[in-house]
């Protein structure tokens, strides 16, 4: 296509050859340390806030600026909850010694901690065989490369577990993962009494993933997270414990250790994070998060306060 000299195309007129440039909107990067919550390292040292529920403020607003999206890009997360504790301390033994029925409730609130699959078949039948008519009680994970737990009690003698009720001394509700559960135990099944029985396939994990929430940084969301949980919340992401990693060892080791049944780093970078609406004419003035579990329970630390969490998120215009 040719023109006059000095003359233009018409609007109209489409030229040959032509191109547009197209780059991503532009970021900033807003990053988050829960540490940060405590002002020094003085104040850090001497305090005992949970990393799970806090609030962040400084002398100005954390972000401003005209954006009107946010993602959480990346986060790394210390693993330090043991999965033996709190809910996962109790559980209820039925035995069945001569004939005369015994009932004893285990409890291992004074030795809580993260226990391997293997670890605790061996201190769980520990504590079973000072149970009278229970001395020669076994406990095995991994038999014939499977991961479920399997108990003989190696005598005429019969046993039985059960899940812990709701009490004074035991505070968790049939909403919350008991050491029971953790065990791969049924009702129907494992609170019948036998000489030898097993659970369901388990990896003993107390924690299987967490969400993120912070109610201010989705307060501008229209279009609202859901749940197959009954309790529904909006949140940054959710972070999976386990990450299909393959360790290499077989069920029946004794190394063998699913992620959250030893502390450990979680690092997540999302290739698809989830993009939160925000108002561009609101600025960031302060931003809270909490942690909630997968049964919908706030992470509250206990004696475990050091969990502490790093995110980035990315804010972009458009």
């Amino acid at each position: 296509m040719s023109f006059a000299p000095g003359a233009l195309p018409s609007r109209n007129t489409a030229v040959v050859g032509s191109a547009q440039t197209v780059r991503p909107s532009a970021t900033a990067l807003f990053s988050v340390n829960s540490a940060d919550r405590f002002r020094n390292y003085a104040e850090e040292r001497d305090g005992t806030t949970t990393p799970y529920d806090f609030v962040i403020r400084k002398q100005e607003n954390l972000l401003s600026g005209f954006f009107s999206r946010i993602a959480v890009s990346e986060i790394q997360f210390n693993m330090t909850l043991p999965n033996v504790q709190g809910s996962t301390t109790q559980i209820v033994v039925d035995t069945i010694v001569g004939g005369v029925p015994t009932e004893t409730i285990i409890d291992f609130s004074a030795e809580e901690g993260f226990y391997t699959p293997a670890e605790f078949a061996t201190a769980f039948q520990n504590v079973i065989r000072l149970i009278p008519g229970m001395a020669g009680f076994t406990m095995v994970y991994g038999l014939d490369n499977q991961p479920i737990f399997v108990y003989d009690t190696n005598s005429l003698n019969t046993i039985s577990f059960s899940p812990v009720d709701e009490s004074g001394t035991f505070p968790y509700g049939n909403d919350r993962i008991q050491l029971f559960d953790m065990l791969g135990f049924k009702t129907g099944v494992n609170d019948l009494v036998s000489i030898t029985n097993s659970g369901e396939p388990t990896f003993f994990q107390k924690y299987r993933f967490f969400d993120f929430v912070s109610t201010i940084l989705t307060g501008n969301q229209a279009l609202k997270d859901a749940t197959s949980a009954p309790i529904d919340r909006n949140v940054l992401c959710r972070l999976y414990v386990e990450d299909g990693t393959n360790q290499h060892v077989s069920v029946n080791d004794p190394d063998f250790s699913p992620n959250g049944t030893q502390p450990f780093t979680i690092y997540r970078q999302f290739s698809t994070p989830k993009q939160i609406a925000w108002d561009g004419r609101q600025p960031i003035g302060q931003v809270n998060f909490q942690v909630y579990d997968q049964d919908g329970y706030l992470l509250s630390g206990g004696d475990y306060v050091g969990g502490d969490f790093q995110m980035t998120l990315l804010v972009s215009e458009n």
